[in-house]
């Protein structure tokens, strides 16, 4: 871990870490070596605020997907705040239709959590499944030729998922931005707490121990004390509003209207409202 790593490579902060974590194991247990230099050594703790998209930019990205299931996917993921294994692996028997909730099984830490589901997220994830009805998968792999997701062993990668946004930010010029699906689920906070929402609400969607650690503005302002950031606190919204609620009127009424069912390019109409299998 020589000043050329770290001033000629420019490796980052955790790249660092684990470098150091290597060398400071292999000294102290495989080829024991007193070097007090090792004890010394430090790499400094690195704060980035996470990158957030607008609504305009959200509904501009997801646009531009092309193929059904995949723009269907990160709609998801915006719209629930979800992380990409939890979406890769949302099931038929996760949706309750009936008291509009997605139940997100084992997420981060192994921790169970209800989400509130939007009329339009419910209409779309209806239709996808409508077009391979996967007795389990929401998302099942496709396969090389594209025709086996309905007899699926398993969800769809995270490969084909990474390589899509990957490809849909290049067109977009918006390389440089560090944009990732995780984004979305960054945006989909910002978007809540910009509408007034409490951030401990938030953080409970997101399946967060810690709200204030990740939740971020784009102007970067710190979580105050009263729940809501500063600089995003409007005046005349209650604190009691509820988090469905918000989720609900900033997706259905005040926010995207990327995707309505009749652009979805389906050949068929969509009135599967209760099906007798799969999303109940």
């Amino acid at each position: 871990m020589s000043p050329h790593v770290h001033n000629c490579q420019q490796w980052e902060g955790n790249s660092l870490k684990v470098a150091y974590s290597g060398l400071k194991f292999f000294y102290a247990h495989t080829c024991p070596r007193e070097w007090p230099t090792l004890t010394k050594l430090r790499v400094p703790k690195q704060v980035k605020l996470p990158t957030v998209l607008t609504v305009p930019e959200v509904d501009q990205l997801i646009g531009s997907i092309r193929k059904l299931a995949l723009k269907c996917f990160f709609w998801t993921v915006y719209s629930l705040g979800l992380r990409l294994q939890e979406a890769l692996h949302l099931q038929v028997s996760d949706i309750d239709a009936g008291r509009m909730l997605v139940h997100v099984r084992r997420g981060k830490g192994h921790k169970d959590r209800l989400i509130p589901l939007t009329d339009k997220t419910l209409q779309m994830l209806r239709a996808h499944w409508a077009t391979h009805r996967h007795p389990q998968w929401l998302f099942p792999c496709e396969g090389r030729d594209h025709k086996q997701a309905a007899t699926a062993t398993r969800p769809m990668g995270q490969t084909t998922v990474q390589d899509c946004i990957k490809k849909v930010v290049d067109q977009l010029g918006w390389a440089k931005r560090g944009i990732s699906t995780h984004t979305l689920r960054h945006s989909f906070a910002t978007h809540l707490l910009e509408s007034g929402e409490n951030i401990r609400k938030v953080q409970e969607l997101l399946g967060h121990k810690d709200a204030g650690c990740r939740v971020r503005s784009r102007l970067g302002d710190p979580p105050h004390r009263s729940g809501v950031p500063q600089g995003h606190r409007q005046p005349g919204i209650a604190a009691r509003r509820t988090a469905s609620t918000s989720i609900r009127t900033l997706i259905d009424k005040g926010g995207l209207s990327v995707l309505p069912i009749s652009s979805l390019g389906l050949s068929y109409p969509v009135t599967i409202a209760r099906l007798s299998t799969g999303i109940p």
